[in-house]
């Protein structure tokens, strides 16, 4: 679950330190990320892992996004999940907004991720926040993204000229987004897409199998929509989006938003979607 965030809750000390076994032998592959202010394992990597501490990462990536001058209007958060080994960091542009249908601005944001536990590489993405309700504008490609492992420096001026381009990008979607407000989608259709992306269940054979409890939740979620937006296309998105979005309830909210916000790009991705 969320942690309770203060303002330095990110910031407590960590090392790496021996791991041993029951009989007191040290093991030689593995040693222990550990929070020492609580004596917490928060990963176990090997002896070659590199800690890169909570700070220097928020540090050194508002250092980039200060570097790509693209606004001084900024709103910055940042929190920790299961105990503190997992970062993520949201810095939101009040000014950089855009308007694909009256009452419906999307602000330009960046979000970033680390963890201790090895879950989560470093990265940053620039993507869209939807402020009338605050549905992340997950798109199938993102407007610019960073990836790596953890090293002891992040390439400010590499990832500053990304989210200049992440901009460009963003501001790009608002002519997209209002032809999605036209594009009529028969509800049957909508419901098949569903059945094959979001509501998709593995199975061994081959025979499509689907979560029918998540689909009905989809499609609730969808009938809302459209009594706000109609049947298009731009209803659809603001569907999967939200339900990419909204995780306070589940058991493990921030993982759990990271996992349908990418199975919401893959659905994105599809013939289906882009045809529409």
């Amino acid at each position: 679950m969320l942690d309770s965030i203060t303002q330095n809750d990110w910031n407590f000390p960590v090392e790496m330190q021996p791991l041993f076994n029951a009989d007191g032998i040290q093991a030689e592959k593995a040693m222990a990320v550990t929070r020492t202010d609580t004596n917490e394992i928060l990963g176990v990597h090997s002896p070659r892992y590199q800690i890169v501490e909570h700070g220097d990462i928020i540090d050194q990536t508002m250092d980039a996004i200060i570097g790509a001058n693209i606004s001084k209007d900024y709103k910055a958060k940042f929190e920790v999940f299961e105990n503190g080994a997992k970062l993520r960091g949201e810095v939101l542009f009040p000014d950089l907004t855009i308007e694909p249908r009256v009452g419906d601005y999307s602000a330009f944001r960046i979000e970033f991720f680390s963890s201790y536990d090895g879950s989560w590489a470093y990265s940053n993405i620039a993507q869209a926040l939807c402020l009338w309700c605050l549905n992340g504008a997950t798109t199938g490609h993102t407007f610019s993204s960073t990836k790596r492992k953890h090293t002891k420096n992040i390439q400010i001026d590499a990832d500053s000229a990304k989210i200049k381009a992440g901009v460009e990008d963003f501001l790009g979607l608002e002519s997209k987004w209002k032809e999605w407000t036209s594009l009529s989608v028969d509800t049957d259709w909508v419901e098949n897409f569903f059945a094959r992306t979001l509501a998709k269940t593995f199975s061994h054979t081959s025979k499509p199998k689907r979560n029918e409890t998540q689909l009905e939740k989809l499609m609730g979620a969808y009938h809302e929509e459209t009594r706000r937006l109609g049947k298009n296309k731009w209803a659809l998105y603001n569907t999967m989006t939200a339900w990419a979005t909204h995780t306070e309830a589940l058991a493990s909210p921030a993982a759990s938003r990271r996992r349908r916000q990418e199975q919401v790009a893959n659905a994105m991705k599809t013939e289906s979607f882009i045809c529409i």
